[in-house]
């Protein structure tokens, strides 16, 4: 009877432990046990459908891993040097566009919820770092890429992701491959004609505040700048809850994506947008003032 009843217990262990474990098991786990097997296997489509599941590549020690396996950035490569671009930077040739680089950087590393409570020599030195990867990459390319306000803002979510190298080697790629419009050319050749494309397309998508918005003359979609430049970097308050899920998706997705999000934004505020007066100044008002933080 004893040895019955003390396999009954242990039974009875084995069943309970087995049910902390399926507890333990949550959708979150299993996304991320996906995200790797995907990883391993080098599944481009599934990564790219796990990117717009609710948990994204999950976590920030994931996204670093995928996230340079979609900008093509290998592990060799990632760690690799990349200070020495930083010399030909600091013979004082870049000294206008440095400026407003560090005008930039030294109102930064403030946006988003991780950096509330930062100590002040912290936000110094991750400054200190934003504002070198930025120099290496356009040094490195000088003479066709130049800096754009918000740059740093994208280049601050890879250093919250990776370290200063593998941020390099990630916005690198990014630069070339996502964000090339608007490096290499002037804003009325680079950005305007994506504003452009972005009215055509709520055109097609909801006439009504197309045509709301043209009205109140903000057809050339001004207030839409930081979203499209920065991928709402610059806008969304939290950083891994919002910001690195935004770019999960866009980083799997095609480099116009972004104009798709912002298009989504619009047609979610819609019965805003549709009720605002139509005067350029109240509906750019309205709209700067939309509750992005309850996204």
């Amino acid at each position: 009877q004893r040895s019955a009843l003390m396999g009954k217990k242990k039974a009875g262990n084995s069943r309970g432990k087995k049910s902390r474990a399926q507890r333990r098991k949550t959708p979150e786990h299993e996304q991320a046990q996906a995200v790797l097997e995907a990883l391993k296997a080098g599944d481009y489509a599934a990564l790219q459908e796990l990117a717009f599941a609710p948990c994204g590549f999950c976590s920030v020690e994931l996204r670093k891993k995928v996230w340079q396996y979609l900008l093509g950035v290998s592990p060799e490569r990632a760690s690799s040097s990349w200070k020495r671009f930083l010399a030909s930077g600091r013979n004082g040739n870049e000294l206008a566009e440095a400026r407003v680089m560090l005008a930039d950087v030294q109102r930064s590393v403030y946006t988003w919820d991780v950096h509330s409570g930062m100590r002040e020599t912290a936000r110094s030195q991750k400054r200190e770092v934003l504002m070198e990867v930025m120099l290496a990459i356009l040094c490195k390319h000088r003479g066709k890429f130049s800096y754009f306000q918000g740059f740093h803002d994208i280049v601050l979510v890879f250093l919250e992701v990776g370290t200063p190298s593998q941020a390099f080697h990630m916005v690198e790629r990014l630069a070339l491959f996502y964000l090339s419009d608007q490096l290499c050319c002037p804003f009325d050749k680079g950005l305007l004609p994506l504003l452009r494309v972005l009215l055509q397309l709520l055109e097609l998508l909801d006439p009504a505040v197309a045509t709301a918005l043209i009205e109140a003359e903000c057809a050339e979609l001004h207030f839409a700048v930081p979203w499209v430049l920065t991928w709402f970097a610059h806008s969304l308050p939290k950083l891994r809850d919002q910001v690195m899920r935004l770019f999960d998706c866009l980083l799997a997705s095609h480099p116009a994506s972004i104009l798709y999000f912002v298009a989504a934004l619009l047609l979610k505020f819609r019965e805003q947008i549709l009720a605002a007066p139509r005067d350029l100044p109240e509906m750019v008002c309205m709209l700067q003032q939309l509750p992005l933080d309850s996204l």
